[in-house]
């Protein structure tokens, strides 16, 4: 795939995105398989009100890094591992999150259409 058309700066930027977001994904996969299926939500970072918006911001701007051309193989895998990991703890929107870039690819408009509903404090286009 080829993203000649974004400029340099555009593509650091989605690859930091995407190298972020493997980074937080490995975590948070670390810290669910720790807790299990315990029910212990003052300790899961998702329903956390400092790191939730950036945890989100995270997963949709990868999604998006993904939806412009940028590889992420990986990514999309390690998401699909942890919604494989049937733990009832994540917060609703990041599990969304988590399901619409386990299943992103570049310029489908399903991907588009998902991301778009991620977002929901951005009004409707």
């Amino acid at each position: 795939c080829s993203m000649d058309y974004l400029s340099a700066e555009v593509t650091r930027m989605f690859s930091t995105m995407i190298s972020t977001c493997k980074k937080l994904l490995f975590q948070l996969k670390d810290i669910l398989s720790r807790l299990d299926k315990v029910c212990d939500i003052a300790h899961n970072l998702t329903w956390n009100n400092k790191t939730f918006k950036g945890f989100h911001g995270v997963l949709t701007a990868s999604i998006l890094a993904i939806y412009f051309g940028v590889e992420g193989q990986d990514l999309i895998d390690e998401a699909f591992d942890i919604l494989k990991m049937e733990n009832t703890m994540l917060h609703p929107c990041i599990y969304e999150a988590l399901n619409v870039l386990s299943v992103a690819s570049q310029y489908d408009n399903a991907t588009r259409k998902e991301l778009l509903r991620c977002c929901f404090l951005v009004p409707p286009l």
